[in-house]
């Protein structure tokens, strides 16, 4: 049964892990869905959290490899969890000179069905936008303006109006029989639902798009937001907007279970 949250922060002199007392700021982060046991690409989040440290803090790779291995030894094996790994640099912790990597086992928020899009004005401020972790508060303060409109998530547009993500997800859309996304050079998080999703595509020899749209392209358009927490959910509104968002349509729930269907024991 899913308990309380833990912090643990890893000494990487032993390879264990001690309590921390409270979190703290983070310059790399990850997270993923554990249910009981069963995590879906969590080797591509391995492989995601190793390069952004590697990238931004020159930590080597087995080092921090070492401490992902580790991490997953301590995640439960029943209920829901939805546990967080972090790297925080020298100077913003105190629990190692030459930095720290922290686990935390948090319970899984409830996860919903659709989302609700809110769509700010200016462009998006990120400064490591194909990173999780550096631009965090500013992705936290932007679903917060998002939820007091009355929405469920911020779309994360380019300089020139291109659709890019949302705060927390990314977006794909369909044209017809066509599953579309933004190029993979487009400034944005290299997501593992995302990447797990165009497997699926290959697999199905469904045809794949890469295009840069404006909003106005999505205008009656399905679109679906992803990410390792809820899996699909589609756009169900596009929140102060004209824009319409049609129903799903019945390959939702059919994509839904070929995702499920990636899920493999931690």
């Amino acid at each position: 049964m899913t308990t309380r949250a833990r912090r643990l922060v890893w000494r990487g002199d032993t390879g264990a892990f001690a309590t921390a007392s409270a979190g703290g700021p983070a310059l790399v982060v990850d997270s993923w869905l554990v249910s009981d046991g069963l995590v879906r690409g969590l080797d591509l989040h391995r492989e995601r959290f190793v390069r952004a440290c590697a990238a931004l803090a020159g930590v080597r790779t087995e080092t921090t490899g070492a401490f992902f291995t580790a991490a997953v030894e301590e995640l439960p094996r029943s209920g829901d969890w939805f546990p967080r790994v972090e790297y925080a640099p020298a100077g913003t912790t105190g629990d190692a000179a030459a930095g720290a990597f922290r686990l935390w086992i948090r319970p899984a928020p409830q996860r919903g069905s659709f989302v609700r899009m809110w769509v700010p004005e200016e462009a998006d401020q990120r400064r490591h936008p194909a990173v999780k972790g550096p631009d965090l508060p500013y992705l936290l303060a932007l679903r917060d303006r998002a939820l007091a409109a009355g929405a469920d998530e911020a779309l994360l547009l380019g300089p020139g109006g291109q659709v890019l993500e949302g705060t927390t997800t990314s977006l794909l859309w369909w044209r017809g029989d066509k599953l579309c996304m933004p190029p993979d050079e487009a400034p944005a998080l290299h997501g593992v639902t995302r990447r797990l999703i165009r497997a699926i595509a290959g697999n199905l020899w469904c045809p794949v798009g890469f295009e840069y749209v404006t909003l106005a392209d999505l205008d009656g358009v399905e679109v679906w937001t992803v990410n390792a927490l809820h899996g699909i959910r589609p756009v169900s509104a596009w929140a102060q907007t004209a824009l319409r968002a049609p129903a799903p349509t019945d390959r939702l729930h059919h994509w839904r279970r070929l995702l499920t269907a990636t899920s493999a024991p931690i």
